[in-house]
């Protein structure tokens, strides 16, 4: 699969968010021990997230019920293992592509493809 930039993940899409931060964004005046969404951007370099859950949402009002803003499509993906394998117990990381928000990500780096499963681990056959 050849990589693209996306305005909207999509769940089991594999993602490079640094590689999106620094590509497609207003980053330039970042530095790499800044910080977003709880992960230094140093230490998003090489690592792959697998997203786990789009949905719109975030939307609210401001002072007086009159300011208000609309969701936005957010994102929130799981980083993978170093050969590319799922983990559970990995940390996760949420931005938005669209919207009034702090943590954006307009156009992300999809590199890949998952499929989620089910396996049964008990009850009746």
């Amino acid at each position: 699969m050849k990589p693209y930039y996306s305005k909207k993940a999509e769940v089991g899409d594999i993602i490079d968010v640094y590689e999106s931060l620094h590509q497609k964004q207003t980053i330039g005046s970042y530095d790499n021990n800044a910080e977003f969404n709880d992960w230094k951007i140093r230490d998003l370099k090489g690592l792959e997230f697998v997203v786990e859950r789009t949905a719109m949402k975030g939307g609210g009002t401001g002072h007086g019920g009159y300011d208000t803003y609309p969701d936005g499509w957010h994102v929130e993906a799981r980083a993978l293992d170093k050969n590319g394998t799922y983990d559970p117990g990995k940390k996760t990381i949420g931005f938005y592509q669209d919207g009034f928000f702090l943590n954006m990500i307009e156009e992300v780096k999809v590199i890949g493809k998952m499929k989620m499963g089910f396996e049964r681990i008990g009850g009746r056959k």
